[in-house]
């Protein structure tokens, strides 16, 4: 029994590692072509929730409230050995917004992000 699923979860556990290694940014420094400052606003979600009782099945939405934080983002980009452009875009602190100027070189380390998350989100009454 333990070697069959063995059999079936190592396949699994591998593409699931293989996808991992795709999710990190693909550069971290390169010229500042965009800045962006999105303020604090609120939006109401429906969200689905399915229950089941065993005989039937009941769809109920529910609403949610998401709490947008200000937001500042720099996009930058790059260019791969082959001459392709590469971008990516970061979410940093307002600090490291207003000390980066647009044509500059940046590079980009974990502690620019800022502390507060970039949302949350609550269930509405």
């Amino acid at each position: 029994m333990w070697e069959r699923m063995r059999r079936r979860l190592l396949p699994g556990l591998l593409l699931f590692l293989l996808l991992l290694t795709g999710c990190g940014a693909e550069i971290t420094e390169g010229e500042v072509i965009q800045k962006e400052f999105t303020p604090a606003h609120t939006q109401l979600l429906m969200v689905p929730v399915v229950r089941s009782d065993g005989k039937t099945t009941h769809t109920t939405m529910l609403p949610y409230v998401y709490f947008y934080s200000d937001k500042w983002t720099i996009t930058i980009r790059a260019y791969s050995e082959d001459g392709e452009e590469i971008r990516e875009t970061f979410r940093v602190s307002e600090q490291v917004y207003d000390e980066t100027e647009l044509g500059s070189e940046f590079i980009y380390t974990d502690d620019m992000e800022p502390d507060e998350p970039e949302y949350t989100r609550e269930k509405e009454s």
